[in-house]
């Protein structure tokens, strides 16, 4: 995945926060949809999947997502900021997504650690 080059991102144990300025030359708007660019629910969840394995050096497998609410549509150019909660106990990544009129997504991901090739 790749990420914005405005990426910070900040973690304290499991917890995980994030921010990011997207605008249009982005390349995960390309084609969706011309005029009106919106980023995909999949590259949300792509995101935020890759933001907490890189901000906690883990490789995490997708096991499916409960909850999952998208409220908002994320278009350019915005602030985003994500807020992410790994509970490996339960295999959930809780997460939210916000921008500066509020929130866009928010819910759990059901995830499964992988081990990290040699």
């Amino acid at each position: 995945m790749k990420f914005p080059e405005s990426l910070t991102v900040e973690s304290d144990g499991n917890i995980v926060k994030a921010s990011m300025t997207i605008d249009e030359s982005y390349e995960y708007f390309e084609g969706h949809f011309v005029g009106a660019p919106v980023l995909a629910g999949v590259v949300q969840i792509g995101l935020v999947m890759a933001i907490l394995e890189r901000a906690l050096g883990i490789r995490l497998a997708f096991k499916g997502m409960r909850s999952v609410k998208f409220t908002q549509l994320i278009q350019p150019p915005t602030n985003i900021d994500l807020m992410l909660q790994y509970l490996p106990e339960k295999g959930v990544l809780k997460y939210k997504i916000e921008n500066e009129l509020g929130k866009c997504a928010a819910g759990n991901l059901m995830v499964e650690p992988m081990e990290l090739p040699a």
